[in-house]
C-alpha cells in the first residue's frame, strides 16, 4: 500500500494527486506527482490505466491534465465504446474522499474540429492535439472527448455533480487558455 502521508506536500494536509504529471512538478501547489515515467520529481511511478494500490476514500483532489486521452476509451471484450474510460474514472472515484474532485483537461474534439474546418488552428497544432505529441511511447492519443461524451460518462460513473470549466471564466492555475482544450470537474 502506498503511504500517502509520507509523500504529502499540501500545507493543509489534503491529499492531492497530479496524475500523469509528465514534466510538470506540482509539489509547490501541494500535489503528489504521479506518472508512468521515472522522472526525478515523480513520487509514485504507476501505469494509470491500472488500479491504484490505495485505500478507498483516501484522496481529496485529483488533477489529470492531458492524460485520459492517452488511454483507450473502450475495450476489446465489450461493445461499450467508453468501457475503459468508465473503468478508469470509477477507480479514481473509489480513492476519492466524500466531496472530493477530479479535474481533467483534455482536447475538446468538437472545438478542435470546428477550429480546423474554419482555419482557426494551425494544421500541425491540430494534429498534435488529435494524435498526441508522439515523442515517447505513452504520448499517443487513443481517445477523444467533448461535453456530450463527458456528460454521458459522468452519469455512467455515478458522479454527484459535473461542471465544465470555460477557460475565460475561471482563474484555475492549471488553465492554459486555449479554445480547443476542455476542463471538466467531477464531484464525488
Amino acid at each position: 500500500m502506498i503511504d500517502l502521508a509520507r509523500l504529502n506536500y499540501d500545507s493543509e494536509g489534503k491529499v492531492k494527486l497530479h496524475l500523469g504529471c509528465g514534466e510538470q512538478n506540482y509539489h509547490d501547489k501541494g500535489f503528489i506527482n504521479v506518472d508512468i515515467r521515472p522522472l526525478s520529481h515523480v513520487d509514485i511511478i504507476i501505469d494509470l490505466n491500472k488500479d491504484f494500490d490505495l485505500p478507498d476514500d483516501s484522496v481529496d483532489e485529483i488533477v489529470a491534465n492531458s492524460l485520459i486521452e492517452h488511454f483507450p476509451m473502450g475495450d476489446l471484450e465489450s461493445n461499450d465504446p467508453f468501457a475503459n474510460t468508465i473503468k478508469i474514472l470509477k477507480e479514481w472515484k473509489r480513492i476519492l474522499k466524500k466531496k472530493g474532485t477530479i479535474t481533467c483537461k483534455v482536447p475538446n474534439m468538437y472545438a478542435l474540429c470546428s477550429h480546423y474546418v474554419n482555419g482557426k488552428i494551425d494544421v500541425i497544432e491540430f494534429f498534435r492535439y488529435v494524435y498526441g505529441g508522439q515523442n515517447y511511447v505513452q504520448n499517443i492519443h487513443l481517445a477523444g472527448f467533448d461535453k456530450v461524451v463527458f456528460a454521458l460518462i459522468s452519469e455512467l460513473v455515478g458522479f454527484k455533480h459535473t461542471e465544465f470549466l470555460h477557460h475565460e471564466k475561471d482563474d484555475d492555475t492549471f488553465n492554459e487558455l486555449t479554445d480547443w482544450e476542455m476542463r471538466v470537474r467531477f464531484h464525488k
